[in-house]
C-alpha cells in the first residue's frame, strides 16, 4: 500500500508541477497509463463497495415497517408507477393503534381510485393499481419467506387500457397486443403504455422482443414461426400458404413496385376474403381493403395513388369500432387513434410549420411533444412538466421545469449555462423548491472541471449546509 501511495504521489507531482508544458503533459499521460492496471482495479473495488453499501441501505430501508397517524387520515402527495408519473393524488391512510399501516388508498382529485395498497403490520403485501376509468391495470401480491414483502418476492398481473391481459408471472406469461389482436405470447416482450415510442400507428405497439418475433400481423394473419412449438409451427406454416406473396407486396413494403396490374385478392383459410387490392402499372392504386384473418370484419380501408398513401385512411377494431384515422393532404399528416371505448388515445399532426404528438389517458391529455418541445400534464389538466426558452444570466437557454399541482415551480434544470459568479465556467444548474415556493436545494455541477457545489435550505429559505465535491 505504501508503494502504491508513493507512485501516486509521483504521478501527482509530475502532473501538478508542470501543467502548462508539453513535458508535464506527456509525462502525466505516460504515468497514468503505467498506473492504469493498478488504479483501475482499486477504483472498481471501491465502486463495487459503494454500490453494495448503497444497495444494502436501500434494502434495509425496505425492511422497516411503515408508520403513520393512528386511525384514518388524509394527505396530499404524488403517486408514480407504470401508468402514472408523479401524479397528484389524495392519500387515505388506515393505521392501527400503534401507527402501523393497514391500508393506503390513492385518489385523483376528481375522486377516481387509482391505488389500493394493503399492509401486514406496516409491511406492504398487496397492491392494485387502476386506470382512471376504473379498470384494473396492475395487481401485485407479495409472497415468500420475507414477511410477504411486496416486490421483493411477488406475483404480478397486468392489463392494458382495453382490458386485455398483458402479463401474469404466476404462469410465466407475457402477451402483446396491437389493438385487440394478440400478436405474441412468448416471454420477454417489452412495451409500455406511457411511452411515446409505443404509439405510432397502433394503440398498443411492442418494442422489438428480445426472444423471438411476433407470431401474427395486426390483422391476425400468420407472420412468424420462430421459438414456438412444433404444433404451432406447423399450423402457422400451413396458414401462411394462403398469404401467397401478400407479405412482400403489402405487409412489408406496400410502396414497392410489383408485377401486378388490376385486381389482386387473397383469401383466409375459411374462405373469407382477406385482401382486396388494386394495382396500376405495378403500384397500389385506388381503394385497398384488408379484412381480419378468417373473418368478414374489415380491418382497414386505405387510398393509394401510384404507390403512395393519400386522402383519408381508416383502421378498425375486430368489433368494427374505429381505431385509427389518418388523413394525408398536401404534404401534411393528421392522425388520431382511439381506444375500444371510443376515447381518444393519441393525435399526430405534421406539416411544414408543425410537428406534434399528443398522448391521452382515459381521454385526458397527459403529454405533448410539439416541434421538439415536451409538455406533460396532470390528469386534471394542470401543467406538470415543461421545456421552454428563457433568458438566464443574459443567455437564452432551455429550462426544464417540474410543476406542483397548484402551479408553483417544483424543480428547474438547465443542462448547460455559463456561471458569471465562477469565471463563466459552464455548469449544469438544478434548483428544487418546497411547496411554499422557498428554495429547497441547489446544485451547480461544473462538469468540464469535475467540480460540484450543493446548497441545502430549510422551508424558510435559510441555508443549512453547503457541500463541495
Amino acid at each position: 500500500m505504501k508503494k502504491l501511495l508513493a507512485i501516486l504521489m509521483l504521478f501527482l507531482t509530475l502532473v501538478g508541477c508542470t501543467p502548462r508544458t508539453e513535458t508535464g503533459k506527456y509525462a502525466g499521460e505516460a504515468m497514468f497509463f503505467a498506473l492504469a492496471p493498478i488504479i483501475y482495479p482499486v477504483a472498481k473495488i471501491h465502486e463495487g463497495i459503494e454500490s453494495e453499501i448503497s444497495y444494502r441501505n436501500d434494502r434495509s430501508d425496505l425492511k422497516k415497517p411503515e408508520k403513520g397517524t393512528p386511525g384514518i387520515s388524509k394527505e396530499e402527495g404524488y403517486f408514480s408507477g407504470r401508468i402514472y408519473k408523479e401524479e397528484y393524488v389524495i392519500f387515505e391512510n388506515f393505521c392501527d393503534d400503534k401507527g402501523y399501516f393497514l391500508e393506503r388508498k390513492a385518489y385523483l382529485p376528481e375522486g377516481q381510485l387509482i391505488s389500493e395498497l394493503k399492509y401486514n403490520k406496516g409491511i406492504p403485501v398487496e397492491e392494485k393499481i387502476y386506470y382512471p376509468n376504473g379498470k384494473l391495470a396492475e395487481h401485485w401480491i407479495g409472497k415468500g419467506k420475507r414477511g410477504n414483502r411486496l416486490r421483493e418476492t411477488y406475483s404480478y398481473i397486468s392489463y392494458d387500457e382495453n382490458g386485455k391481459l398483458e402479463k401474469n408471472t404466476n404462469t410465466n406469461l407475457e402477451l402483446s397486443y396491437i389493438a385487440d389482436i394478440l400478436t405474441y405470447n412468448e416471454d420477454k416482450v417489452y412495451y409500455s403504455i406511457g411511452d411515446i415510442l409505443t404509439y405510432k400507428e397502433d394503440i398498443l405497439m411492442y418494442i422489438e422482443p428480445k426472444n423471438g418475433d411476433t407470431l401474427y400481423y395486426p390483422t391476425g394473419a400468420p407472420k412468424s414461426w420462430r421459438r414456438i412449438s412444433k404444433e404451432e409451427e406447423q399450423k402457422l406454416l400451413e396458414e401462411k400458404k394462403y398469404l401467397k406473396d401478400l407479405e412482400e407486396i403489402y405487409y412489408k413494403n406496400p410502396s414497392k413496385k410489383t408485377k401486378y396490374n388490376g385486381k389482386y385478392k387473397v383469401y383466409s383459410p375459411n374462405g373469407n376474403i382477406h385482401a382486396d387490392l388494386n394495382f396500376k402499372n405495378g403500384y397500389l392504386n385506388g381503394e385497398q381493403k384488408i379484412y381480419f384473418w378468417n373473418s368478414k370484419q374489415i380491418y382497414s380501408i386505405e387510398n393509394w395513388k401510384n404507390g403512395e398513401m393519400v386522402g383519408i385512411n381508416k383502421k378498425f377494431y375486430s368489433n368494427g369500432k374505429l381505431r385509427v384515422i389518418k388523413e394525408l393532404k398536401n404534404d401534411s399528416i393528421v392522425e388520431k387513434g382511439y381506444l375500444l371505448d371510443g376515447k381518444i388515445a393519441y393525435e399526430y399532426e405534421k406539416n411544414k410549420n408543425k410537428n406534434s404528438f399528443k398522448i391521452y389517458l382515459n381521454g385526458q391529455l397527459i403529454e405533448v411533444v410539439e416541434n421538439g418541445k415536451l409538455k406533460k400534464y396532470y390528469y386534471g389538466g394542470q401543467l406538470k412538466f415543461s421545456e421552454e426558452k428563457r433568458v438566464v444570466f443574459g443567455k437564452k437557454v432551455t429550462v426544464d421545469t417540474d410543476w406542483y399541482y397548484d402551479g408553483k415551480i417544483k424543480k428547474e434544470k438547465i443542462l448547460s449555462i455559463p456561471d458569471p459568479s465562477y469565471s463563466n465556467e459552464r455548469m449544469e444548474w438544478t434548483r428544487e423548491y418546497y411547496p411554499n415556493g422557498k428554495l429547497k436545494y441547489e446544485e451547480r455541477d461544473y462538469y468540464q472541471i469535475y467540480k460540484k457545489v450543493e446548497y441545502f435550505y430549510d422551508e424558510n429559505g435559510k441555508l443549512l449546509k453547503k457541500k463541495k465535491s
